[in-house]
């Protein structure tokens, strides 16, 4: 079955006082954007890559990326004005695809592994989500929307999700007709929406690690050196 890897840089925010998104900063020579699209363009079982970008950005990333060696990027598009917008638009492009795997990866996640990406497609050949996470190491609270704790969590069982995100097309276009349908914004991830429509789909799990932190703040540039 063929695997898609979808890369989610529509955001639109700055950081690190840069005038351009965070995701188009230059470190090391390179773009934030090109470090997890070198990482899914140098796995052998991904067949090709998406790259969803804010709209104003597409024209010029692109005769960027021209010039580079991403042989597996067959689209660049236009993100939407939430998450989960922009991956509805990487369904949608896949509309006539009988069946694939489609894994959804932040851009701001650059140091994604080889070895996870193997994991996840793994875990797709028994089941139709899977989600990358780890342990918490800190105790998670639950608060009210005033910020006062209502019950301390047991940290056994609570992990921190990370990307990619992984399912079956056949199930994506089900979450996203109904929730287009509904005009459900309310889920942070996609795994999120497949638990809202599908409670009872079940949801696999591959380990995360260290590694593979989301690039907030100047201190987590530090990580790639």
């Amino acid at each position: 079955m063929k695997n898609i890897a979808v890369i989610l840089a529509a955001g639109t925010g700055l950081r690190f006082g840069q005038t351009v998104p965070k995701q188009f900063t230059i470190i090391n020579g390179k773009m934030l954007v090109e470090y997890a699209l070198e990482a899914f363009q140098q796995h052998p079982d991904i067949a090709e890559t998406v790259l969803v970008l804010p709209a104003n950005y597409v024209a010029e990333i692109q005769a960027k990326l021209k010039n580079e060696h991403y042989g597996k990027l067959k689209y660049v598009l236009a993100g939407g004005a939430e998450r989960y917008l922009s991956s509805y638009k990487a369904v949608k492009l896949y509309e006539n695809e009988p069946e694939a795997n489609l894994l959804i990866h932040d851009a701001a996640r650059p140091l994604i592994s080889q070895e996870i990406i193997s994991e996840v497609i793994k875990k797709l050949q028994t089941s139709k989500a899977v989600m990358v996470a780890m342990p918490a190491i800190d105790t998670i609270a639950l608060v009210d929307e005033s910020a006062q704790v209502k019950s301390v969590l047991d940290r056994r069982l609570c992990y921190q999700v990370q990307t990619p995100q992984a399912f079956r097309l056949s199930l994506l276009r089900e979450v996203f007709q109904k929730a287009i349908y509904e005009q459900y914004n309310y889920a942070t991830d996609d795994c999120g929406l497949v638990m809202h429509y599908f409670p009872y789909e079940s949801i696999a799990v591959v380990a995360g690690n260290m590694q593979n932190v989301k690039i907030t703040t100047e201190f987590d540039l530090k990580l790639l050196g």
